[in-house]
């Protein structure tokens, strides 16, 4: 964050709260939410009318009191492993020529017990020293491409990393079982097109990854088992009068995703001690292809912050802790004034036999020869349940995202990347993720 002057929008507030018309506030960031702690109480020279019996004016002194000082849960060195894997990463994808050039991508490290953000790493990066005290229109043209957080104020769409969710919604609501198998032949119909021919739906793999039970549709990201199960969820058939069916039962199975995510932190505020946050979008057309959409992650946009958190929450079993970036608040003098404890925001009730199943299942797709990313962990001395992501844009290459949490039998660190229009998440968020996660398990970052 940094400091400006006050606007005159917001003159009034702050003059009844003592400030002066020179005072320096915190606008954005860290110093804007932490505003009140951080300001201290101007100190003064008092001359009184009259002199004194030397003829001399009398003056005394009111010192000045610092403000507090923030103690942050970021680690210094993991923020910056986070910041040059972004870096990196996005020169390696735009030194192909034949891609579309990447602008941006951001990365979250959470501590998944306490909610304490570990990195919070968004690609480009600016210097908030350049805004104090206004900045040019020429300057602003310049830093305008850097001037956001991308991972609170960016929301993309998740592609497969809702997957695990979709399959948890669907073994709690008995729909599914782990080891039910659905035929992935490549694609699978799903209604009429207005000619009355078959219209399908493809998997990613349009050779079909045969019989799949639930472990492997998380591993091998089966599309065609999530379709599936989404309209199983829906309760559809081709059989049913597709009219009749759109305007009673597509919005109870559509409320039912969208109250779902939601629980889990996708498209709400997370609780983030920042003032930026955006919440993203869950959507719906009102037509038969909202149900396999939303079981891959194409009709909804969230942000980075929020699939952390959400990771999390298939981390710590259910529980979604307030995101807090800041630890501890001192005095000038060293004595605390507030410590932020870790904060329980709900609780999500889950089956621990379908949780289990469903970290099985990202466990295998850093484990299995056939995971999505065994080739980027195979190797890695962790443990880590994951999950990438590919989402379309329609405007050329694909998002790519991953999240996961590590490591898998005693979580300490949850992560979500994004590389929006980076393509593969395999290929692109996911070595990401690797170096960050090896800083923290190789450097004793880790608690």
């Amino acid at each position: 964050g940094y400091l400006n002057s006050i606007s005159r929008d917001e003159w009034r507030k702050y003059r009844s709260l003592g400030y002066t018309l020179d005072a320096q506030i915190g606008v954005y960031g860290i110093e804007r939410q932490y505003e009140a702690f951080l300001k201290g109480i101007n100190g003064a020279l008092i001359i009184e009318s009259g002199k004194d019996p030397g003829g001399r004016f009398r003056i005394s002194e009111v010192p000045a009191v610092p403000g507090n000082d923030l103690v942050l849960n970021l680690d210094a060195r993991l923020q910056s492993v986070a910041e040059q894997a972004l870096a990196e990463q996005v020169r390696l994808i735009n030194s192909d020529p034949k891609k579309r050039k990447v602008s941006h991508a951001s990365a979250v490290a959470m501590n998944p017990n306490t909610g304490e953000i570990l990195a919070m790493a968004s690609f480009p990066g600016f210097d908030p020293n350049v805004w104090v005290g206004g900045i040019s229109s020429e300057n602003y043209r310049a830093f305008q491409p850097s001037q956001q957080n991308w991972a609170l104020q960016v929301p993309v769409p998740p592609g497969s990393t809702v997957k695990p969710l979709t399959l948890l919604l669907g073994l709690e609501s008995g729909v599914v079982w782990p080891g039910r198998l659905i035929h992935d032949p490549g694609k699978l119909q799903i209604g009429w097109d207005r000619n009355r021919d078959p219209h399908y739906f493809y998997c990613w793999n349009h050779a079909g990854h045969g019989n799949v039970d639930a472990r492997r549709a998380i591993a091998q990201s089966c599309n065609v088992y999530m379709y599936q199960l989404s309209l199983w969820l829906g309760n559809y058939s081709q059989s049913k009068d597709a009219t009749q069916w759109l305007k009673t039962e597509l919005p109870i199975a559509m409320k039912r995703f969208r109250d779902y995510h939601n629980a889990f932190g996708l498209g709400v505020s997370t609780g983030i001690d920042l003032p930026e946050e955006v919440y993203g979008r869950f959507q719906t057309t009102g037509q038969l292809a909202d149900l396999p959409f939303a079981s891959i992650g194409q009709n909804q946009a969230y942000t980075t912050l929020q699939l952390v958190q959400y990771a999390s929450m298939l981390a710590n079993g259910g529980k979604r802790m307030e995101p807090h970036v800041v630890r501890e608040i001192r005095s000038f003098d060293g004595k605390t004034v507030k410590r932020i404890e870790p904060k329980v925001l709900d609780r999500v009730k889950i089956d621990p036999n379908n949780l289990r199943v469903v970290r099985e299942g990202m466990l295998d797709v850093t484990a299995k020869p056939y995971g999505t990313a065994y080739n980027t962990f195979r190797d890695a001395a962790y443990t880590i349940a994951g999950k990438t992501g590919t989402a379309e844009t329609g405007q050329g290459e694909d998002n790519a995202l991953f999240v996961g949490y590590a490591p898998y039998d005693s979580p300490q660190i949850a992560i979500a990347v994004v590389v929006p229009e980076g393509g593969h998440g395999s290929d692109s968020s996911g070595p990401i993720a690797r170096k960050i996660l090896d800083a923290f398990f190789q450097e004793g970052i880790s608690p």
